[in-house]
């Protein structure tokens, strides 16, 4: 009798689990059509490596902003702190579990050239 009972409890946290996975598609899918974001197909490890390749240090703030846009990340400057924020939130999920997106600091001399790049992988699951 315990088994029966072991084997519909998995079924139902199976059954749970998929549903939320499908609303988190669904939802995700509703924020890229309504212009919120977009997905980029590509890992977060690609992105920075590109992104560092693309963004050279001694680089002008309209070439850095230029640069992000062409990659597809949303970006911000903030002149008191000379930085430009940069992130993407939907990227390619590493598994049907984790899902990860990046974040970017572009900081920038009083010259308004780039001085250092910093970035932080985000993941998000259980």
């Amino acid at each position: 009798m315990w088994k029966l009972a072991v084997l519909v409890l998995t079924g139902l946290f199976c059954l749970v689990f998929l549903a939320d996975w499908v609303l988190e598609l669904q939802w995700r899918h509703n924020l890229v059509a309504k212009g919120y974001g977009r997905f980029l197909d590509t890992t977060a490890v690609a992105l920075e490596r590109q992104v560092r390749s693309t963004v050279l240090i001694g680089s002008s703030r309209a070439a850095a902003d230029e640069a992000l846009q062409n990659e597809g990340l949303n970006s911000s400057y903030d002149p008191q702190s000379r930085t430009i924020y940069a992130g993407a939130r939907y990227l390619k999920q590493r598994d049907l579990f984790i899902s990860e997106g990046i974040s970017f600091q572009l900081h920038f001399h009083k010259e308004a050239h780039l001085v250092s790049i910093e970035s932080h992988v985000d993941l998000t699951g259980p």
